[in-house]
């Protein structure tokens, strides 16, 4: 994440605020659209990649990445 995107995410995110991305500046985005984007996108590469370790016999670890103070992450 760029310095000036973390910085713009730092309080409240107005979700209908429209933005452009820097390869696409003629292009414009509802902010609320681009993180929802974002999440799913994230998501999908978890799975595709624990089902290839499934395929492969292996277990895969966690997807979570928040855990109580104390706990491990499962492995």
């Amino acid at each position: 994440m760029g310095r000036a995107t973390g910085a713009s995410l730092q309080g409240p995110v107005d979700e209908n605020q429209v933005v452009a991305l820097h390869d696409a500046p003629e292009k414009r985005y509802p902010l609320g659209d681009l993180l929802w984007h974002a999440s799913l996108h994230e998501a999908r590469h978890g799975a595709q990649v624990a089902l290839l370790l499934r395929v492969l016999g292996q277990e895969p670890p966690a997807l979570g990445l928040f855990f109580p103070e104390g706990e491990r992450r499962p492995r």
